[in-house]
């Protein structure tokens, strides 16, 4: 009897799935932030609130005609950054999106391997050169059956990528949170260390 082999369907790169957008990049065209501007939740928030602010002076009427100017150009100026960071979060198709729940999980997995355990911290028997080098030198792999990985990671901006088809950790938590904060995930990377 002949053994039969499991075929791997291979799926197209995620090439379509762009984090950042035109309001992260500079005036050279280079990404001028390491985070897309809708990662930062907090910001976001205070933007929406500093624009109903905006809106309830106007409305109450008082306030000069010359502060009235100015404050209904900021308003103008917030929206449009506001709209601009908004409609820079990509949309996926329900594939795709599982696809980055997939990718999550396997960084996540990879990021922990690189990582002392919780009890090595504890006790301060964790090499603080060895973890030093494990954040600044490539030690986790990005391959993968599909590619998802490698495209994935070039999307969130990781650009050295050693001949090994390696990252470093700092290079892979900062793709692991890109991706979290757009599927509404915790962010902390800490969550990932093993207990022991």
């Amino acid at each position: 009897m002949g053994r039969t082999t499991a075929q791997v369907q291979v799926q197209e790169p995620m090439g379509s799935f762009k984090p950042f957008g035109p309001i992260d990049t500079n005036k050279h065209g280079k990404r001028a932030s390491e985070y897309p501007g809708w990662y930062f939740n907090e910001q976001v928030d205070e933007l929406k609130e500093t624009i109903a602010s905006s809106e309830r002076t106007l409305r109450s009427g008082a306030i000069s005609d010359e502060s009235k100017e100015l404050l209904m150009e900021r308003l103008r100026a917030d929206k449009e950054r506001l709209t601009s960071i908004l409609d820079s979060l990509p949309k996926v198709s329900e594939a795709d999106r599982t696809r980055l729940l997939k990718f999550r999980a396997d960084m996540g997995s990879r990021i922990a391997e690189a990582m002392f355990t919780y009890s090595d911290m504890q006790r301060g028997t964790a090499d603080a050169h060895e973890e030093a080098k494990r954040m600044s030198e490539p030690c986790i792999s990005i391959k993968d059956e599909t590619g998802d990985i490698a495209a994935i990671v070039k999307a969130c901006g990781v650009e050295h990528v050693s001949p090994k088809g390696q990252i470093t950790r700092t290079d892979a938590e900062r793709a692991w949170k890109i991706i979290s904060g757009y599927l509404e995930e915790n962010t902390n990377t800490e969550t990932l260390r093993k207990r022991q």
